[in-house]
C-alpha cells in the first residue's frame, strides 16, 4: 500500500502502468528467460520510454527477439551450428528460372484476355482464384526482393562506378539491356495481342503462340544476360556486411518465390481447364518437390547473414 500511496501512476499491484505494458510484451520471451533477465529488462526499456507508452517500433522489435529467442530454445544448439556451417543449396540456375517466365507470361496473358461473359462451362475459372492470387503474391514477392537487394547492392556499384569501373562491367550491361528492351517490347505486343482476343479466341490462336515464342526467347536471353552481368559486378564490389546480409536473405526469399511459380501456375491451369484431374495432382506433386528446399535455403541465408553481422561491425 506504501508504494501505490506514493506514487499517482502506480496500478493496484504497485506496479506503474507503463511497466505493466512493458510487461505484458515480456511474455514473448520464454519463461526461463523472463526469469533470469526479466527484471533488467523491465528496467532498461522503462528508462529508455521515461513514461511513455511503447511505440510500435519497440513492440515489434520484442516480439521478435521473443520470439527468435523461443526458436533459440526449442532447436539444439548442435543443429544452430550445423545450419549455420553447412554448404548452401544449390542456386536457381538460368534453366531453372525459365519454366517460371513461361509460367507468368502465360498468367498475365490469360489475365489481360477481354473481358467477355463465360458460358456456363467456363464457370470453373473461379476455382482458380485462390491459385491465382498465390501467382499475383509469388510474382509480386520476386519483384520486389529483386530491387531492394539492387538497391541495397546501390552504394557499393556508385563507389565502383566512381572509381572508373564502368569499362569493366560496360558490355555485359549493355548486352543485358538491350535484351530487355527487346525482351519488353516483344511482352508489351504479346499482353495487347491477349487483350484483344477472348477466352474462346485464346487456346487456338497461332498468332498468339508465335508472338508467346517470340516473347520467351529474349526474355529468357535477357535473363541470362542479367545473370553474367550481375556475377561480373558481384566479384568487383566491395559490399559492406549491412548489405550482404539483405541480399543473402533476399535472395533466399526471391529463389524460394520463383520456384513456386512454375507448380502454382500448373495448379492454377488445372482448376481453370479441362484436365483438372492430370494437371492439378501433378501441380501439387512438384510443389511439394520443388519446395522442399525453401526451408533448407531460408534456414542457411538467416543464419549466413547472422554470421556476417557477428563477423562484421555493423556495417560500418
Amino acid at each position: 500500500m506504501g508504494m501505490t500511496s506514493g506514487d499517482p501512476g502506480a496500478g493496484p499491484d504497485g506496479r506503474r502502468l507503463g511497466d505493466q505494458r512493458v510487461g505484458r510484451l515480456l511474455r514473448w520471451y520464454p519463461r526461463a528467460w523472463r526469469e533470469r533477465y526479466g527484471d533488467e529488462f523491465l528496467a532498461m526499456v522503462e528508462d529508455g520510454l521515461d513514461g511513455r507508452p511503447p511505440g510500435w517500433r519497440l513492440r515489434l522489435a520484442v516480439v521478435w527477439a521473443g520470439l527468435r529467442e523461443r526458436a533459440r530454445q526449442a532447436v539444439p544448439a548442435k543443429l544452430w551450428r550445423m545450419a549455420a556451417e553447412a554448404d548452401p543449396p544449390p542456386p536457381m540456375s538460368w534453366l531453372g528460372m525459365v519454366p517460371a517466365v513461361i509460367s507468368a507470361v502465360l498468367f498475365w496473358s490469360f489475365q489481360n484476355l477481354t473481358v467477355v461473359a463465360f458460358s456456363a462451362g467456363a464457370n470453373r475459372q473461379a476455382r482458380g482464384a485462390v491459385p491465382a492470387d498465390a501467382m499475383v503474391g509469388l510474382c509480386v514477392v520476386v519483384g520486389v526482393a529483386v530491387a531492394v537487394s539492387g538497391l541495397a547492392a546501390g552504394p557499393a556499384l556508385t563507389r565502383f562506378l566512381r572509381a572508373g569501373g564502368w569499362p569493366w562491367i560496360r558490355r555485359p550491361v549493355a548486352v543485358a539491356a538491350g535484351g530487355t528492351a527487346v525482351a519488353a517490347a516483344a511482352l508489351t505486343q504479346l499482353l495487347l495481342l491477349a487483350r484483344s482476343m477472348t477466352l474462346e479466341q485464346f487456346p487456338g490462336s497461332m498468332a498468339f503462340l508465335a508472338w508467346f515464342i517470340a516473347t520467351i526467347v529474349p526474355l529468357g536471353a535477357a535473363l541470362r544476360f542479367w545473370r553474367q552481368a550481375v556475377v561480373i559486378m558481384a566479384g568487383r564490389l566491395e559490399l559492406r556486411p549491412r548489405a550482404r546480409t539483405v541480399q543473402i536473405m533476399l535472395n533466399a526469399v526471391a529463389t524460394s518465390a520463383a520456384v513456386a511459380i512454375t507448380p502454382v501456375g500448373l495448379i492454377w491451369t488445372g482448376l481453370t481447364g479441362s484436365m483438372a484431374w492430370l494437371i492439378v495432382p501433378s501441380g501439387v506433386y512438384l510443389l511439394f518437390s520443388t519446395g522442399r528446399s525453401a526451408p533448407a535455403r531460408l534456414w542457411w541465408a538467416w543464419h549466413r547473414a547472422q554470421r556476417l553481422r557477428a563477423a562484421g561491425t555493423g556495417g560500418r
